[in-house]
């Protein structure tokens, strides 16, 4: 699944994380040019992400939630 565009609310429940937060952290990374949005899904931008090449956009949410 983490390969594939998701949805605000399901990256919210997988990070344990507020809608509004993931909608904060998702324009934060979408201005960086780190993912791409194509309608109300979002998805990692491979070629911007160098330090997290084997990562879904799951894991990108997570560590920023985190760290």
């Amino acid at each position: 699944a983490e390969d594939r565009p998701m949805s605000v609310s399901k990256i919210a429940v997988y990070c344990g994380l507020s809608r509004a937060t993931v909608y904060r952290r998702l324009d934060w990374l979408l201005k960086m040019g780190k993912i791409i949005r194509e309608g109300q899904v979002y998805y990692y931008n491979e070629d911007a992400i160098n330090p997290l090449p084997d990562q879904g956009l799951f894991k990108v949410i997570q560590r920023l939630a985190t760290g």
